[in-house]
């Protein structure tokens, strides 16, 4: 019985050192062949440089979405009838934006101011 468990041992081990051995033996030629790699040169291609005229214009379909902007409502309905600012100028509290069409809602004030009287 013990012979047997030693002979099992005495075969892993061999078994053991020779995958040693093999790798050992790889690391070295990884090794040598590392130090014998050069870089290979860097190819460089050329090209005349010349004048082209470009096209302007470019057809294209898409949408535009703005990066910053802003939704302006009313809280009444009616149509504009003026904008009050640049299009990408920076605008403050209370500033005047847009003018609402209002000749009906000054109609109907003289009217009932005439009433009044």
């Amino acid at each position: 019985m013990k012979v047997r468990i030693l002979a099992a041992i005495l075969v892993v081990v061999m078994v053991v050192g020779t995958l040693a051995g093999i790798k050992v033996m790889q690391i070295k030629k990884m090794i040598a062949a590392g130090k014998n790699f050069k870089v290979p040169p860097e190819s460089v291609s050329t090209v005349v440089a010349r004048q082209e005229r470009w096209q302007d214009t470019l057809t294209a379909i898409a949408s535009v979405t703005a990066a910053q902007g802003v939704t302006i409502t009313p809280d009444i309905p009616g149509t504009v009838t003026e904008i009050a600012f640049e299009s990408g100028t920076v605008v403050k509290a209370g500033d005047l934006l847009v003018r609402l069409d209002t000749s009906t809602e000054q109609a109907q004030l003289a009217a009932v101011l005439a009433q009044v009287e």
